[in-house]
């Protein structure tokens, strides 16, 4: 009979050998069996080269981590395919002047390297300190993946955004929320899981009659040049009885001609000449760690004409 001759399993004739082929071939088939299966499977173990598939439904194979040999893993989805600084926000609700509702919601923590969630609400009592607090998933608290109400950590401290974690920050802890508090109560917020928190009431900022920066209640977050935080406000322009010019206003973040807001006429009669905007949306600059301030134009007219500024609300930054 002619040597069979093959370089890969596939090429091997599984009619040979035939009965009527020479005994004294044998050896030349076992021979190239042997090569074959060394060369298709290189391996110096000493265990089995082709796992066992059994019981390991949901596993992927992998080389262990001295590269001796191979091994089974579970497959962790939510590892696979995670987006660092991914999140679904929770809508966050007003219970009463001490606390606050936290709806289900999903955050990437960085340090677990996977998300963490709940699905059903957390009830959050403040602290009764004053200003700006913010609210964190406390890691170190923090057992797998769920989150209990004794997970959420409230601070004074501000987190500032973390461009590795892709997410806004205090040492591992996360922040995913900001409210103000006033003589220890809680500033009455409407949210609806979107980035935007209105207040209840407006915070009245007074009036101006000139140029100028207005401090304004926004979480400061942020810097100037950097990352922005933005807020809602209503301005409320007058022309007083008696002024014998008009002015236009506009604002912006820093100094320059800024965002027009509109126009107010002279009025010689007895009654104000007055205009109020709709909702704006401004970028607010920080000024320091704790002020935040947009600034004001006003253009021309009479002295006395002047703009009341209110704060409605905030934006949570993106990651927040």
């Amino acid at each position: 009979m002619t040597i069979e001759n093959a370089d890969y399993i596939h090429q091997l004739d599984v009619t040979a050998p035939r009965p009527v082929d020479p005994i004294s071939e044998g050896d030349n088939h076992i021979r190239l069996i042997k090569k074959l299966l060394t060369d298709s499977f290189p391996s110096d173990l000493d265990g089995v080269i082709v796992p066992d598939v059994t019981n390991n439904e949901d596993k992927f194979l992998r080389i262990n981590s001295d590269a001796t040999g191979i091994e089974w893993v579970d497959l962790n989805v939510a590892y696979l395919t995670r987006r660092k600084g991914e999140m679904e926000r929770p809508w966050f609700q007003v219970l009463n002047s001490a606390k606050i509702r936290v709806h289900p919601g999903v955050y990437d923590l960085s340090s677990k390297g996977t998300y963490v969630s709940w699905d059903t609400p957390l009830d959050h009592s403040i602290s009764g300190s004053n200003g700006w607090r913010y609210l964190y998933l406390d890691y170190s608290s923090i057992s797998g993946t769920t989150v209990n109400a004794s997970n959420l950590l409230e601070s004074g401290t501000a987190p500032v955004y973390d461009n590795v974690k892709h997410g806004w920050y205090k040492d591992e802890d996360r922040c995913i929320f900001t409210y103000y508090v006033d003589s220890g109560k809680l500033t009455s917020f409407w949210n609806d899981g979107s980035n935007y928190v209105q207040f209840r009431d407006d915070f009245d900022h007074g009036q101006v009659t000139s140029t100028s920066t207005i401090n304004v209640n926004i979480p400061p977050l942020g810097s100037n040049g950097g990352r922005e935080v933005f807020g809602e406000f209503t301005f409320r322009m007058e022309a007083p009885p008696g002024g014998t010019s008009g002015t236009e206003f506009s604002v912006s973040a820093l100094e320059g001609t800024g965002h027009f807001l509109g126009k107010v006429e002279a009025d010689g009669g007895s009654q104000d000449n007055q205009h109020v905007t709709s909702n704006n949306r401004i970028a607010v600059y920080k000024a320091n760690s704790s002020t935040m301030q947009i600034y004001l134009i006003k253009s021309g007219g009479s002295a006395v004409n002047r703009c009341r500024v209110y704060t409605n609300g905030y934006y949570l930054p993106r990651g927040m």
